[in-house]
């Protein structure tokens, strides 16, 4: 079964377009192309750390925003309120130095997923948090 596409004119275009399909379309018969030409840049807005202390608290008995956690992309090590939450269907917290993805949340019901896969280390001081 074909596929047709917007916008992109560097595969299988040889002229043989059907005569039904609007300008700037063809038909493929290889793999679907999904790209309709280029993506504006959307800048993504985001919030302190610290934005993160509720969500967290849920799963912490303690104040995750007052550790030292240590990025694996670029090793920085800094408070968790000093990185960047992003907050979409899930929480994402980004280092501030390299934007390095330290921390996922995803709530769905009675259940949490958290990846801390980015983070090399949590340092948590009990005497602060």
């Amino acid at each position: 079964m074909p596929t047709f596409s917007a916008g992109f004119t560097g595969r299988n275009n040889r002229g043989d377009n059907r005569a039904d399909l609007p300008p700037g379309q063809y038909e493929t018969h290889d793999c679907p192309v999904l790209s309709a030409g280029p993506t504006q840049h959307v800048p993504l807005t985001y919030l302190d750390g610290n934005a993160a202390a509720g969500p967290l608290s849920e799963l912490f008995d303690f104040d995750i925003t007052m550790a030292v956690g240590r990025c694996v992309g670029c090793g920085s090590s800094m408070l968790m309120a000093r990185c960047r939450m992003y907050v979409g269907p899930g929480l994402v917290l980004r280092c501030a130095s390299c934007d390095h993805v330290l921390i996922r949340l995803v709530v769905v019901g009675d259940s949490s997923w958290l990846d801390m896969t980015g983070l090399a280390c949590l340092h948590i001081d009990r005497s602060t948090t």
